[in-house]
């Protein structure tokens, strides 16, 4: 746009007018040559200064919207970067008590078929244990999912068995429980499912 200001300009005789070398001496001619330009230059600035001027705080202020978003944009990318760290960390560090949990559930299973009279201590110790672990586990995002009597899901369900084909699977014996970490699958659970039973 100054450029094409520059091109609207009348050609020499405009700027610099009537100048010539004739009476004139060498020192005169080139203070004439000097006082038509700055007359020149004053009148190319007053035309244009102004529509500069608005052009520049057009790019300035498009600039800090540009820079705005892109900081914005790369904050938000690793803000995401540092919780999917995150939480890739806590998956590692919290598949190593899924066993534990694993551990509680099968003596609270195997404990369940002695003499109920000899184990009550027991048994009540052992479920309080498995209680506050599971308790501060939860605190963290881990939890366990429903499996018995739910219809299979490839997705959430190993099936170590299948006891009778059909069109619905339905899980009917739960041997190692499946957890999710937040809303994320963690371990999925492994079961023995049943098409007959879907249809009673």
């Amino acid at each position: 746009k100054f450029l094409a200001d520059l091109g609207e300009i009348t050609p020499t005789k405009t700027t610099i007018p009537n100048i010539a070398p004739g009476p004139l001496s060498p020192e005169e001619f080139a203070a004439r040559v000097q006082e038509n330009f700055q007359k020149g230059k004053a009148q190319l600035l007053a035309r244009t200064v102004p529509e500069v001027q608005d052009e520049l705080w057009a790019a300035m202020e498009n600039f800090d919207q540009q820079l705005a978003l892109t900081m914005n944009k790369k904050i938000a990318h690793y803000q995401q970067e540092q919780a999917t760290a995150l939480a890739r960390a806590n998956e590692a560090i919290l598949r190593k008590f899924l066993p534990i949990l694993d551990n509680f559930d099968l003596t609270l299973i195997a404990l369940s078929k002695e003499d109920p009279a000899l184990v009550k201590d027991l048994v009540a110790l052992v479920k309080a244990a498995h209680h506050q672990c599971l308790t501060s586990l939860q605190n963290v995002g881990l939890r366990p999912f429903q499996s018995l009597g739910e219809k299979y899901d490839a997705q959430f369900h190993r099936a170590l068995r299948c006891l009778n084909d059909g069109a619905d699977l339905i899980v009917v014996e739960e041997y190692q429980k499946g957890y999710l970490l937040h809303d994320r699958l963690l371990r999925e659970a492994l079961v023995v499912v049943d098409g007959a039973s879907a249809h009673p």
